[in-house]
């Protein structure tokens, strides 16, 4: 009986220990409106929204948090497309209303992308919350100021409106 419990409690052990790390992506919608998250890993550095129309994330509530990837694995594991290393992946967030009433094709001729981020595994790390897990904003926060995006950093208000160019 005691071999027993010890042969139990040591599979248990080895399957505890042995798990593969869990990674998330988290998105912290702080815009009055709802929106779309989607990302691309394969096109970059051409940042052109692709042809698809389908914004797989569901919306994000106006001042809400959504979990929007998630993997087992360690973060470099995100940076594989099809077998090949990829060093940036790009966030797209899109206005919902633009989305769900205008054609794929309005959306992509007028480049009505909110915001665009593009992450490096680097800029992924910075932006960790606890082991394993990293927030987005939109808009951007001042920890995200050094990461590339379109349009530039300080284009939006803390509620995600444009600031006026008026000096």
């Amino acid at each position: 009986m005691k071999t027993l419990k010890l042969v139990i409690f040591l599979f248990l052990a080895s399957m505890l220990t042995g798990c593969d790390p869990l990674y998330s992506i988290y998105f912290v919608n702080r815009y009055d409106k709802n929106v779309y998250v989607e990302y691309y890993v394969s096109n970059y550095p051409d940042t052109t929204l692709l042809g698809t129309g389908c914004v797989y994330n569901p919306a994000t509530q106006s001042h809400d948090t959504a979990h929007i990837y998630e993997t087992i694995g360690r973060l470099p594991d995100f940076f594989y497309y099809g077998g090949t290393r990829v060093d940036t992946v790009s966030f797209f967030i899109f206005d919902s209303d633009s989305v769900d009433y205008y054609s794929w094709d309005t959306v992509v001729k007028k480049n009505m992308v909110l915001q665009r981020y593009d992450l490096s595994r680097f800029d992924l790390e910075n932006l960790m919350v606890s082991k394993g897990s990293s927030m987005l904003h939109f808009p951007p926060t001042e920890q995200m100021k050094h990461i590339h995006m379109w349009p530039p950093y300080g284009t939006y208000d803390e509620n995600g409106q444009k600031k006026s160019n008026k000096k």
